[in-house]
């Protein structure tokens, strides 16, 4: 059975054991695994491993550095608000830098947001923001498949971990096939009547 120890702090794997979640013991294939490890935990961590013949040591040095944390950042660039006809399928992206591990949410919304004095997204601000549904391996990514007029508005991207938040706003515009086409269409001479039947268009001169 193996006994892993930090120089100078523990000396059996019963003390080490009562520091969860810490340190996990996988006594199958005797490995030890370290979470949510601090700067603090840089030492030198030894495995003694025992049988009726005698034991085997082994010593390894932990170097833990501290990395720059800050508030999530959602790139520039990423944000751009799209304009498709109806019944098709719209995917948004919130591309997020983040050294800590962020939480993502995304709401639709017909309105702009309302944050709280501290510039924070507050669901209780905003009774008609509706949460949205993303894959669990994919947060960062928002689908949405055939859309219609009502699908037409806001979609906010929450990215937030322990440190802050940031928050990106995408508008969705839906245009009917029916109007797309009298808003684009430029005869050569003037119409004087126009008949428009989907999916053709007839005109009477």
């Amino acid at each position: 059975m193996p006994v892993v120890m930090t120089s100078g702090e523990v000396d059996n794997l019963e003390e080490l054991a009562e520091e969860p979640p810490k340190f996990k013991f996988n006594q199958l294939y005797n490995t030890t695994q370290m979470l949510d490890l601090q700067s603090r935990d840089s030492g030198e961590y030894n495995c003694v491993i025992c049988n009726i013949y005698g034991c085997i040591h082994r010593s390894s040095y932990l170097n833990v550095l501290e990395r720059e944390s800050s508030p999530p950042v959602i790139r520039e660039g990423s944000v751009v608000n799209q304009t498709v006809m109806a019944d098709e399928n719209v995917k948004f992206e919130c591309d997020v830098v983040s050294a800590l591990e962020p939480h993502i949410v995304w709401y639709y919304h017909p309105d702009l947001l309302n944050f709280t004095e501290n510039q924070s997204f507050d669901a209780g601000h905003n009774p008609n923001a509706l949460k949205m549904l993303t894959r669990i391996d994919e947060p960062h990514i928002l689908r949405l498949g055939s859309v219609q007029d009502t699908d037409q508005g806001w979609y906010s991207c929450i990215a937030a971990n322990s440190l802050g938040e940031a928050v990106a706003s995408f508008y969705l515009s839906i245009e009917n096939k029916a109007t797309f086409l009298n808003d684009t269409l430029e005869p050569e001479r003037e119409i004087k009547h126009a008949a428009v039947t989907m999916p053709s268009v007839e005109f009477t001169l």
